[in-house]
């Protein structure tokens, strides 16, 4: 009796934390995809829709940065074990670079795209500022 209380706790406790992961990843997920679709507006980088698409947006961030879509591919070399984070975090911060000085803003505001959560202020900076 005692076994299926516990069960049932756990299997509730885990059900209610896989809900609260579950809504902060879709606010994060249209935070982003907001952010994108402005600057993607604001550089006159059409179609803006593609940063809604999980994997199309990948390829609209060299689009983006003002390269074509298919530099996007370069993002599967991030699959490469190890060497893979490199070209990743390679990758985040040259589109990021070439996206805040098409913005007018500094070039190094894509290296702070990859610290956790100032990336999402970055982020914002560069989709809501004038």
């Amino acid at each position: 009796m005692v076994g299926e209380e516990f069960a049932y706790i756990i299997g509730a406790f885990t059900g209610a934390l896989f809900a609260v992961f579950l809504v902060i990843f879709l606010a994060l997920y249209v935070y982003s995809a907001l952010a994108l679709m402005t600057i993607g507006k604001k550089l006159k980088k059409n179609p803006t829709w593609l940063a809604w698409v999980p994997i199309a947006n990948m390829f609209y961030l060299p689009m983006l940065a003002g390269y074509d879509w298919y530099y996007g591919f370069l993002w599967l070399l991030s699959l490469i074990p190890i060497a893979g984070l490199l070209v990743q975090l390679g990758l985040i911060i040259w589109w990021f670079w070439k996206i805040s000085e098409a913005r007018k803003k500094e070039g190094w505001f894509g290296i702070l795209m990859i610290i956790p959560i100032v990336n999402l202020v970055i982020l914002g900076i560069l989709a809501w500022s004038d």
